[in-house]
């Protein structure tokens, strides 16, 4: 929560017109649940639009199965409603194409 704490204080203080912020996908599961929202109604009285979305990292072509919570915030003033998180796409490459056959003993 420290870190949401002191997000909140940057956003505070310089009043970006948006800004990205990205956690752990459990911040927005049943644990959190109070602690997230606060963080967001605290964006909103900011002046911020807020747009949230688990996303993986193997659906956007990096070759680790990762989730992470994707938060996007916008000043009202500049924000049209339309934001849409990008769609997932599979690009075909794991990880096992990117490891080497064979490793030389030296680099171990």
């Amino acid at each position: 929560s420290s870190l949401l704490v002191e997000w909140l204080r940057v956003i505070q203080a310089n009043k970006p017109t948006w800004g990205i912020y990205e956690n752990v996908k459990n911040i927005v599961g049943k644990s959190f649940e109070m602690t997230f929202k606060m963080f967001i109604d605290e964006l909103h009285e900011y002046g911020y639009n807020t747009y949230f979305k688990v996303l993986n990292a193997k659906d956007y072509g990096i070759p680790q199965n990762r989730e992470r919570v994707y938060l996007i915030i916008i000043l009202k003033e500049f924000d049209n409603g339309k934001f849409k998180f990008p769609e997932g796409f599979d690009n075909g490459i794991r990880l096992k194409d990117m490891l080497e056959d064979e490793v030389e003993e030296d680099n171990l």
